[in-house]
């Protein structure tokens, strides 16, 4: 069996272990029965489910919920507008202490296809060296808001991202899972937001790259006006890079709604070990334009 192969099986087994253990899971809740065919209606109200002690219309009261959208490292677990399709233009510059300065256009697509779901796409390209290993790869991705917030606990979601091979000289597929936790602390204005995640790396794109790599941010974003979101975040993880140490670094960027379903936004990053690992500096634009888009499930 090729190494594809074994990737292929280890990927469907992965997908078929998580449904078995969601199906039982909506079956202690009563989602669905063990003796009843999975319909339809019961796949809706699979990809509809919140726990039992947060089911829907129990979310304390609050109106407040609203993504971070920038070009940022930050996400909140309140997902894109149902019935919404966000297309992100994305600019970036960075540069670093271990080679060239970087500069990257990226198209990103998320779908709000459903309440508390929405669909991603990115597809980023480096400018100026098109040539390098793994240019262009896509990836694809799934935000599932499990629960919203209610009283003292925090909303969560989760978000499952697949990296694909189809760039520049790519192989393997990468599997990254994102934690994302959200709290509000003054409503309709400052929230907390923090975020465990890891990512399984399969592919050779970089020679000694980590085959498992973890990070971890917590930061706020915080409503300067209906227009306009401020958002901070401190970033600690494994480096990309065997033998390295770990990373460091503060994220400030701003959200700025300059016309109906339009947005601009400027992220900055700034590494804070001084090591030839990562970037020492970047800085991104992003302009967002959201069109309708159709809907599943009600």
């Amino acid at each position: 069996m090729s190494k594809f192969d074994r990737l292929v099986c280890c990927r469907f087994g992965l997908g078929q272990f998580t449904l078995a253990a969601a199906l039982v899971l909506m079956a202690s809740a009563g989602v669905v029965r063990a003796d009843e065919p999975l319909s339809t209606a019961s796949l809706d109200e699979l990809t509809s489910f919140r726990l039992p002690f947060l089911q829907d219309g129990d979310s304390g009261g609050r109106e407040e919920d609203w993504d971070v959208s920038g070009p940022v490292r930050m996400r909140s677990a309140d997902p894109e507008e149902t019935g919404e399709l966000a297309i992100k233009n994305i600019f970036g510059y960075s540069t670093s202490s271990h080679g060239d300065d970087d500069f990257e256009y990226e198209l990103e697509l998320e779908w709000g296809f459903m309440p508390d779901h929405h669909l991603i796409l990115e597809l980023p390209v480096e400018i100026g060296d098109g040539e390098v290993e793994g240019n262009a790869d896509l990836t694809l991705g799934w935000h599932w808001r499990l629960w919203r917030e209610q009283d003292w606990m925090p909303a969560f979601a989760m978000r499952n991202l697949i990296r694909i091979p189809s760039g520049v000289d790519s192989d393997g597929v990468d599997y990254e899972f994102r934690g994302l936790f959200t709290k509000t602390i003054t409503p309709n204005q400052l929230r907390l937001q923090f975020s465990p995640s890891f990512k399984v790396v399969n592919g050779d794109i970089h020679a000694g790259e980590r085959p498992f790599q973890w990070e971890l941010y917590a930061g706020f974003d915080y409503r300067l006006s209906d227009a306009t979101t401020l958002n901070l975040n401190y970033l600690f993880g494994s480096s990309a890079s065997n033998g390295a140490s770990d990373q460091h670094a503060i994220e400030l960027g701003v959200d700025w709604d300059i016309a109906d379903h339009q947005m601009l936004a400027l992220g900055t990053r700034l590494g804070l070990d001084g090591d030839s690992e990562g970037d020492n500096w970047g800085i991104k634009l992003s302009y967002i334009i959201s069109i309708d888009a159709p809907t599943f499930g009600g």
